[in-house]
């Protein structure tokens, strides 16, 4: 096979599929030989497709994660979209037509993927519950509503207010008076946006507290606006240029003054929280000598714990070794306990927890991993 061949993805589907149908590709068996060597640490690429076998029905729970990404990826585009759209307009101080036109296309489809990405949060919900109480999905609820309320004010004030000066310039006195709810409104919404993009990406791995996400978001917000506010300044109403004069009287200078204390403040609150969770040193977990040591597998593309029931002393501390056989991540979570720990493919990891209160506990698998995600559940039982 050419090398060529070997960089296209489209031969390594069509040969899965091949050796699917020919029943040289099953479930948990790799192939005998690998004509194409793309390495996902120690699985190729043709392995790994020929692990999913073609036709497989998708879950519930697959399809709104799919869906929750679709929306954001529409929202991170259109708010990337209509900020350079803007921005390509501040350069003649004016606004025309198409721009204007294509500005509220994009802020569609801004809304239909804020639209989607609730629907499908909220379907997410109803299949995993727990998640309500993870801070990485409270950060981006959180995020969601102030996206909510920016594009509100975008439709009612912002939008209205570039239509009114279509035809003329925009380096006027009203729109200096409101030129911070343009770079507010702006910077707000890129940061979320993108924000939400990365929580989404890494939030089954992070495990901060909630006030920290929330003050990270906040400083990120307040530099976005803080830039855009200088940056509208300096090409709609350059030192000395046309008008600056006539507009010297007017200049709202409160805002960037303000922001830029609210944004060292924030900055400074972000680095003590950061040294908090970090850098301080936690007491050690010491509930009895009483140790208990267990290991334990993710079966591969089987979506089962080997063993899927475990019984400990009350009062021990109980250290669980995980190897994750899959060559995609698990996560092992018993919510009654306080337990949520992300497997990473192919990897072991140790959760450690106290066994302090006798009773049955279900464990089961805290991040969609396909078809079986649903039925990767086990109990824990805490014996007297």
């Amino acid at each position: 096979m050419s090398p060529y061949l070997c960089t296209t993805f489209v031969p390594f589907v069509s040969l899965c599929i091949k050796k699917a149908h020919a029943g040289k590709c099953k479930t948990g068996q790799k192939p005998a030989k690998n004509p194409c060597y793309h390495g996902y640490g120690s699985v190729t690429a043709q392995q790994w497709l020929c692990r999913r076998p073609p036709n497989v029905p998708m879950d519930f729970t697959t399809l709104a994660l799919i869906t929750h990404l679709i929306g954001t990826v529409m929202g991170v585009g259109g708010a990337t979209c209509a900020d350079v759209i803007f921005l390509g307009s501040t350069k003649d101080k004016r606004v025309s037509e198409d721009e204007l036109r294509t500005l509220k296309a994009v802020s569609y489809v801004i809304i239909a993927g804020l639209a989607i990405a609730v629907v499908s949060g909220i379907a997410m919900i109803t299949q995993n519950t727990a998640l309500l109480a993870k801070s990485g999905f409270q950060i981006k609820a959180t995020i969601v509503l102030l996206l909510t309320v920016n594009g509100t004010l975008f439709h009612t004030i912002i939008l209205p207010l570039m239509k009114k000066f279509q035809s003329g310039s925009l380096a006027n006195e009203e729109i200096r008076r409101k030129l911070w709810m343009f770079a507010a409104t702006g910077g707000t919404s890129v940061v979320s946006w993108y924000s939400v993009l990365v929580l989404g990406v890494v939030m089954r791995q992070i495990d901060w507290p909630y006030f920290f996400l929330l003050n990270g978001y906040l400083v990120l917000v307040s530099f976005g606006a803080l830039f855009a506010y200088v940056m509208l300044s300096s090409i709609l109403f350059p030192a000395g240029g046309v008008g600056m004069q006539r507009f010297a009287l007017t200049t709202p200078k409160k805002f960037p003054v303000v922001l830029a204390i609210v944004t060292a403040l924030l900055t400074l609150t972000f680095a003590v929280q950061t040294y908090a969770v970090f850098f301080k040193e936690e007491p050690v977990l010491v509930v009895s000598e009483n140790v208990v040591e267990l290991d334990m597998r993710v079966i591969e593309n089987e979506w089962k714990w080997d063993p899927d029931a475990v019984t400990v002393p009350v009062g021990s501390l109980v250290r669980i070794s995980i190897f994750n056989e899959d060559f995609y991540a698990h996560g092992f979570a018993i919510d009654a306990l306080g337990v949520d720990v992300y497997l990473p493919a192919r990897k072991t990891t140790i959760v450690e927890f106290a066994a302090d209160t006798p009773g049955t506990y279900g464990f089961y698998c805290s991040v969609v991993c396909g078809e079986g995600h649903a039925d990767q559940k086990g109990t824990l039982t805490i014996s007297e």
